[in-house]
């Protein structure tokens, strides 16, 4: 049970990692679907929305809010995750964006449901496979 934990802990600091290096690239906004498994989650996600408060990028939450019930955050979130990846990747395609990423956990079904529909808009604006905004893919 040990190492499961330490994993968790190290997906959450690594998730910490990503945003930051997001802020420092001057990202223009950012969807964030909250940790759910590791046991630092509440002081994880405060942190990393706290970051991108502070940064002034806009943040739209997956599935839920970060925030433990009944506190509530005031950014928007999309409960519809692969509806939200498809919105998003279509609007950015349409405005000709010829930069954005797509970092995701390779565990989270919400990030992974948010990737099926960024995959549907690929398709539907013939984005080659070279030019797919899939940057990394994190274990947490």
């Amino acid at each position: 049970m040990g190492k499961r934990i330490d994993h968790r802990r190290e997906a959450a600091k690594e998730a910490e990692h990503m945003v930051n290096s997001f802020i420092r690239q001057n990202v223009a906004g950012m969807f964030f679907a909250p940790l759910e498994l590791s046991p630092d989650k509440d002081a994880a996600n405060r942190k990393i929305a706290r970051d991108l408060e502070r940064a002034k990028i806009p943040v739209v939450l997956l599935d839920r809010c970060y925030l433990p019930y009944p506190e509530r955050s005031a950014h928007d979130w999309w409960s519809d995750n692969r509806r939200a990846g498809y919105m998003a990747a279509a609007h950015l395609l349409s405005l000709a964006y010829g930069v954005w990423h797509f970092w995701r956990s390779t565990r989270s079904q919400h990030c992974r449901r948010a990737h099926h529909g960024l995959n549907e808009a690929l398709r539907k604006y013939q984005v080659t496979s070279e030019q797919d905004p899939v940057c990394g893919k994190s274990a947490g």
